[in-house]
């Protein structure tokens, strides 16, 4: 599964010159919270990807926990204490 395969190429010229190609910034969207969502408390030393591969076994899947918990901006890194939403089903999201 490549998270990238409908996002758009852009290359953009910068002095004349192309610029390298880069994906377009996409926005992820959490589902909406249901009442099989899993709800925890953050530990010390949680990342974003450790918490998608012990939920869904998946590392790719970092951000559907991001977007769930406005978390990510620049950091995989959580910090110990917060309430954390685990969404129940990650491959439901458009």
């Amino acid at each position: 599964m490549n998270r990238y395969k409908n996002t758009p190429v852009i290359r953009n010229t910068q002095n004349g010159a192309l610029t390298a190609p880069h994906y377009r910034q996409t926005r992820s969207v959490a589902p909406p919270p249901t009442e099989r969502d899993t709800y925890f408390y953050s530990r010390e030393g949680d990342r974003l990807d450790s918490l998608a591969n012990e939920f869904y076994k998946d590392v790719t899947l970092w951000w559907v926990i991001a977007a769930a918990n406005n978390l990510g901006k620049g950091s995989f890194t959580v910090s110990a204490g917060k309430l954390m939403r685990i969404p129940f089903q990650p491959y439901t999201i458009a």
